[in-house]
């Protein structure tokens, strides 16, 4: 993906490969790969989101049915937009975090004769006020964005172009494949910005249909895209039960389709149930594909 990039950069970008089908096939190709890998809430995107978002909206892509990414387009630039909310927002906090222990460090009073500590005290009032003030900025921005990108998931709809000439069987796949990755884009969103453990009702309901989607599509050809879903339903089960149900639809899916990235993907899974056996708490999945010293692609 690196040099990809770097070669997409040198010859002009992603705007030089927008004159036919197949340099648009190819270019979504790349943003669908970069979308869905695991680093890029490290990275951040190769490209923006909004640069994706004109490659899929593209009048040439539009009529036929990608074998990637279906009728989804609109989903997966909200994903894209997700982890760069969350690389943003790292980067940010960690800028702040450093500048205030700059601050906190060279602002420190010194406690000579006419300094009391009553004085002390009150100059460590006003600065925790000032860096509150400051962090709480950051996170009303980050909400503030979180919600836009809830809002555009959630009026997201397929392009009735893109459904033309299917049969019934392959429209209800499409279909259910678009739901899909909604309801995997709105879990994403509550995990990764805001911190939404997996037992909340929220994120229970949007498991509950995520797993009815599931069980209608895998095993049809649209298996190959869910590997994203499945990660999502799988991190946001609760129950013994529900985790009994997932693992067996994991080694039934690795079954029919391959080991590919699954093995790696029901790995993290079952450690993230380790770490978290009643899913009443917030673990970071990108910290345990640290540990693992691993990078998944959920392409």
């Amino acid at each position: 993906m690196d040099w990809g990039s770097n070669l997409l950069h040198q010859i002009g970008g992603l705007g030089s490969f927008n004159k036919s089908k197949e340099e648009i096939w190819l270019i979504s190709n790349f943003a669908y790969h970069d979308v869905l890998s695991s680093n890029k809430a490290d990275r951040g995107l190769y490209f923006s989101g909004e640069q994706y978002d004109r490659i899929f909206s593209h009048d040439l892509s539009n009529g036929i049915m990608h074998p990637l990414v279906g009728i989804a387009k609109d989903i997966y630039i909200c994903i894209g937009m997700i982890s760069t909310l969350v690389f943003e927002t790292n980067q940010k906090l960690m800028t702040l975090n450093n500048e205030l222990n700059e601050k906190n460090v060279s602002d420190s009073p010194k406690t000579e004769v006419g300094i009391g500590t009553s004085d002390i005290n009150k100059f460590e009032e006003e600065s925790d006020l000032s860096n509150h003030a400051k962090v709480n900025e950051i996170l009303l921005s980050v909400k503030a964005s979180a919600m836009e990108l809830d809002a555009k998931i959630e009026a997201a709809k397929p392009n009735s172009e893109d459904l033309i000439n299917l049969t019934d069987q392959e429209f209800e796949w499409q279909i259910t494949l678009f739901e899909t990755f909604k309801l995997s884009a709105k879990l994403y969103l509550r995990q990764a910005i805001l911190r939404c453990n997996p037992s909340s009702l929220e994120s229970q309901i949007l498991t509950n249909d995520l797993v009815k989607c599931l069980d209608i599509i895998l095993g049809s050809p649209v298996q190959t895209v869910l590997s994203f879903p499945v990660f999502m339903a799988g991190i946001h089960c609760v129950t013994v039960l529900d985790r009994q149900f997932m693992t067996a639809r994991i080694e039934q899916y690795i079954r029919t389709y391959g080991p590919w990235s699954l093995t790696r993907v029901r790995a993290v899974i079952e450690k993230i149930w380790e770490f978290n056996p009643k899913g009443d708490t917030v673990v970071d999945w990108h910290g345990v594909l640290k540990e693992f010293g691993w990078e998944i692609n959920f392409a």
